[in-house]
Parts: structure tokens; sequence; C-alpha cells
């Protein structure tokens, strides 16, 4: 493939140069393990230390006490290992079915954490000692389903325990409200295996979700049973609720000699419990824990390899690496897994959201995976199908309502980016009703109202600056895919409207030597003076994580490029 010159350019920062050869022909090892998934776990970073497969469903990772949206604290002991997580984001979701290695059971959620030592992350597996109870526990996932390795000392007393109520949301970051209800849990001592479901809310988006799972042990347990809130039952073959705020989950006890390993692997899906078996008996057929490492590492070279550098060191190869990594964590592909799309209707989920990612992830996707990014255009023309809209973001399979977007209607400006970049296997006439929609029906911003359309701009109040801003370049965009396919009159309108950010340039309004800004404008079109330098923060008024010197004119008229005196 051919690496783009804008690549290059990215590149020059950290010394490092573009090669035509394949990257692990510069890399003793391999490339996946350049990865360092401990990088940007600590602080506001909020990445998944655990690892996934490249645009994989599941997730799985630590849980720790006061964990931050990624629900991990390095500081804080071990709660379990949960399967879903959202990676780098500002605000947390998922934390699904935990799973906790025990000496003893303790079923109350605050009653099993553990210090650990011995922490070891890949990007295809991670390991832990609990130092509670000298447990090792190991975890690798394929795309759908994970397999984990625990490692006890001898006792009569190891325990697995499954807390189906678990999440993020309310149980670790508790900032952020969340809660579950209608679970379920079985349990088949003939297959030695755990099924059941969950529905929760709260995190990012809201909406309620329901995961489902098919969990499968590689030995039989000498004992096992459900437990409600905290009520242990013995032979206890199921257990359900409907009440929010309940607890309910599963467990099962083992005689262990030292050292000896009990493995656990289990499917999960959004669609139903069968669809999670055949998932993990698909994925992994066996009980072979190196085996899904081995695929894992060999998935992570791949989708790595696209990229290959030369030069700088090796700190500067394992950042590169790192990030380029983080690039394949979200969305991810969740083809078939929602009950209401087609089962083969591709399907991209976690856009967390699309204002974050239009002008980053989807060019370099361009570049070096475009069919995620014809995958994507697809979902996007699926969803519009069957929602009959096309939000901002789209978690675990729901799209939010109302009009509240972080940006403007950004899924636009990447089907552009594919259509003029000439990307092929779209179908354009689905694609571009995405955009007509979007230009035609919504353009509403975050106040209430339809001003955009109606008068060019939005009047002043939370984000109003950036979404007209946004609204203009989303016209922008929908205005050259229509006069690539011949829409003449579309294109003519579209590219009027693009120029309505102009609506907000106040020309006489100086600050700091410069002349000439975007500025708010009252209901009745008067100008808000307001301190074009100050940046109020997100969802704030109107700007969105920016301020009005982003741009003017000197006092002479000579273009200020980002603000450069």
């Amino acid at each position: 493939m051919t690496i783009t010159t804008w690549l290059r350019n990215t590149l020059r920062f950290a010394g490092l140069a573009l090669t035509s050869a394949f990257a692990a022909d510069l890399w003793a090892g391999e490339l996946a393990d350049l990865v360092d998934p401990r990088i940007g776990v600590i602080g506001v970073g909020s990445t998944v230390i655990g690892p996934a497969m490249p645009h994989g469903s599941i997730h799985p990772s630590p849980d720790t006490p006061n964990g931050g949206n990624d629900g991990y604290d390095p500081e804080q002991p071990i709660r379990g290992f949960s399967q879903f997580h959202a990676s780098g984001t500002g605000w947390g979701r998922y934390g699904n079915l935990l799973i906790s290695p025990q000496i003893g059971l303790a079923v109350k959620h605050t009653k099993h954490d553990s210090p650990k030592a011995e922490e070891k992350a890949t990007a295809y597996s991670y390991q832990v000692r609990l130092t509670t109870y000298d447990i090792l526990a190991e975890l690798a996932p394929t795309r759908n389903a994970a397999i984990y390795r625990f490692t006890f000392p001898a006792s009569d007393d190891a325990h697995l325990m499954l807390d189906l109520a678990h999440s993020i949301p309310g149980d670790i970051n508790r900032r952020i409200g969340g809660s579950s209800r209608d679970s379920v849990i079985a349990y088949d001592p003939t297959q030695r295996c755990f099924t059941g479901s969950s529905t929760y809310s709260g995190g990012w988006g809201g909406g309620r979700y329901t995961v489902y799972f098919y969990a499968e042990l590689d030995q039989a347990p000498s004992a096992f049973g459900t437990w409600k809130n905290d009520q242990i039952d013995r032979d206890r073959l199921s257990e359900q609720w409907t009440t929010k705020g309940d607890r309910v989950g599963g467990w099962c006890r083992f005689s262990t000699r030292a050292g000896q390993a009990v493995q656990l692997k289990l499917g999960v899906s959004f669609r139903s419990v069968e669809r999670a078996r055949d998932l993990l008996k698909r994925e992994i057929p066996g009980w072979d824990y190196k085996a899904v490492c081995d695929a894992g590492r060999q998935a992570w070279n791949e989708a790595l390899g696209r990229i290959a550098v030369d030069g700088g060191s090796e700190t500067q190869r394992v950042q590169f690496y790192t990030a380029l990594y983080h690039a394949h964590i979200m969305p991810r592909d969740r083809t078939g897994e929602f009950e209401r799309f087609p089962a083969d209707a591709p399907m991209w989920d976690d856009h967390y959201a699309i204002w974050d990612t239009w002008r980053t992830k989807y060019p370099l996707m361009m570049s070096i995976q475009p069919d995620m990014v014809r995958g994507s255009i697809a979902s996007f023309a699926e969803r519009l199908r069957v929602d009959g809209q096309v939000r901002d973001s789209f978690t675990a399979g729901w799209g939010g309502s109302g009009n509240r977007d972080q940006g403007g209607n950004d899924v636009d400006n990447i089907i552009a980016d594919a259509y003029v970049k000439g990307l092929q296997g779209v179908d354009w006439v689905k694609a571009y009703a995405v955009l007509k929609f979007n230009a035609d029906k919504e353009r509403k911003g975050n106040v209430r109202g339809d001003d955009y359309q109606r008068r060019g701009w939005i009047r002043g109040g939370m984000n109003s600056n950036s979404d007209t801003l946004e609204y203009a370049y989303n016209d922008f965009a929908i205005a050259q895919v229509a006069r690539g396919l011949g829409k003449e009159a579309d294109a003519a309108r579209y590219f009027a409207r693009a120029r309505q950010w102009q609506n907000l340039f106040n020309p006489a309004k100086e600050n700091d030597g410069f002349t000439g800004f975007i500025m708010p404008r009252a209901d009745n079109g008067t100008w808000v003076d307001v301190d074009v330098q100050q940046q109020p923060g997100s969802w704030k008024l109107y700007f969105y994580g920016a301020s009005g010197f982003v741009g003017g004119f000197r006092t002479g008229g000579d273009v200020i490029v980002g603000c450069q005196r």
C-alpha cells in the first residue's frame, strides 16, 4: 500500500521515518509486544489495561474500587474481571459480568477485593496475582469470547464467583449513575456451564442494554450454586430477579492442589444466550490458553504491521505502536449482535463519539483499514433505515434520542471523506440518503429550535457557536458528494449554506491586537460580548472545548492562521 504524505509528516515529530518494508522486519521481536497497555491508564487517559482484539466486541479487564471511566485504578485492589469496557473516554459505561476468583466465598461486592502483584499487560493477554488469595489470574480474548486461567494454591475452598449486577457506572465510578435489573443465571452440571443475562443502564449515551453469556468450566466443581444479595444457595440451579438494585450471581467451588489451574471460557452477546454459545464454540473450541494468546498476538501483528517505521528509539517505537493499538479498539464490530438489525448487516458500535474520531481515527483507517470505513458507512445507512436517525454517539446498540450531539452531524464528514478519496464498495445511494437526512432533518444543535436551517445560525446558548461552525462544515461535506453524484441543485444549496458560518463572524470585535472573531448572537441578532480567549469547557455556553480565539485578522487585514502572532 502507499503511505500518504500526511501520515509521513505526522510521524516526523518523533524522528520516525516510514519505510516500505514490513514493520516486523525492523524489530527483532513482534510488533504486538511493543504495545504497552499501561500507557494512558494512569490519570485522565482512561485507556483500558485489559486486552482486546482489533475492533473486537469483548474487552475483558480488571475492575477496582474508585476506578475511572475505564473501571481501573492501578493503586487500588482488584475486585474482579468484567467483560466490556470503553477505552479512552471521558465518561464510563459497561463493566458487565464480573468474575471473581477467591479462597472462600464472599459475594458482597465490596468484600472480595485483593491487592495485586506480578501484573503484566499485553495487547492480547493480561495476568495478575491476587495476593489475598495467592491466585494467579490470566485472561485472553478473541473477538466475542475470552478464556480465563486461574492457578490456585492448595485449598478445599477455591471458588469462582460470577456477579451479574456489577457495572462501572454506580459500582466503580460513582460519579456516574447506573443500575441493573431483569437478570437470570442458571447452571447446568451436565455441561459444566453457566448461562444467563442481565439488563443494564447508565453511562455515556444512556439507554438500557442486555448482555447475554454462556460460560464453560474445564472441570467439574465440587459444589455449585447461586446467590442473591447476600444469600448464598448451594445446589440451586437457577436464580432470577426483576427488581432494580438487587444483586444476583453464581458460584462454584473446587478442591485444588498447589499450582492447579481452573479454566473458564465464556462467549458474550447483545442478542441471545444461543449466539453467545455459538460464538464461544466457534472462537474458542478447546482449552488451549496459549493458542488463544498466539492468535491474538498474530492478529495484532497484522493490524499494526500496516504501518512500518524506522529510526527513533525503542521508547518511541513503543509509544507509536501503543497509540496505533489504541486506535484499533473502538468503534467495535458488532455485526449480528442487535436483534432489530439484520444479522448480516454491518453494525459498528461504540462510537464514543464521532465528534472525536471523524478527523483522526477515520482518515487513518482510510489508509490502513478501508474495510472498517466501508463497514461503518453501511452501518450508518442501516441505522437510518431502522432507527430513523444516525446520532453522533452509538453505544451498546443504542443511539440516544433528542437533538443533543457533542458536535455537528459528523457522520457526514466520514461519508464525504470516503467519497472524495474514492472508497470502493459503498452503496452511495444509501450513503447519500444519510447525508440528505442530516442536512434537511437534523442540524438542530443543542439550543431548542431549528435556528441553523431557518436563519443560518444558532442563537447564543450551549455549544451554539461550535454547532453553527460544524453544521457549515457538514453542509460543505454533503455539497462535495452531491456535486460528485450529479445532484447540482443540492450541491448549490448546500454550498450556499456552508457559508453560513460567516453569520457569526463579527468583523468589529478586537482582542489582543487582532480584529474579527466568531461571536455569539442573541435571539434578536445582536452580538453577545464575550472574552474570546476564554475556554468555557464542555457542554457550556457558545463553544465546546475551544474559544472564539480560533482565527481572525490582524488590524491591517492580514489573515491569521491558528492565531499565531
